[in-house]
């Protein structure tokens, strides 16, 4: 099954009202740019190919992730499949931490100590 979803590959597709934008050099230029950057997604694989390999871990396990690489500008440089046997997963904890920061404190001994409630 993996094959017939991603094995069609991608389209890059214009989303603007605006013909005139479709056509101008700095729209061709980005064209250019996002066809070589997945046409050559990192340096062994193209989209596709990745692509693939998420589709399997999807359909296997439940869930898939890419792994996203930035260049020191914060463009994306590169993207790589992270196999999900390699992340760790847990169940969803139900706490929000933005909020609640005085949740975590430190003990005598500086190990972290948490104040959960506890499931009675």
């Amino acid at each position: 099954m993996k094959y017939n979803i991603e094995g069609f590959g991608y389209d890059i597709v214009w989303v603007g009202d605006n013909s005139e934008e479709q056509t101008s050099p700095q729209a061709q230029k980005e064209y250019v740019k996002l066809f070589n950057f997945f046409d050559s997604i990192n340096e062994d694989e193209g989209y596709t190919k990745i692509a693939v390999k998420k589709r399997e871990d999807l359909e296997t396990v439940g869930c898939a992730a890419f792994e996203a690489i930035r260049a020191r500008n914060k463009q994306l440089f590169a993207m790589y499949h992270a196999p999900i046997i390699n992340i760790p997963l847990a169940a969803p904890f139900y706490r929000d931490w933005e909020t609640d920061r005085k949740s975590t404190r430190l003990n005598s001994s500086h190990s972290a100590k948490s104040r959960m409630p506890s499931s009675a």
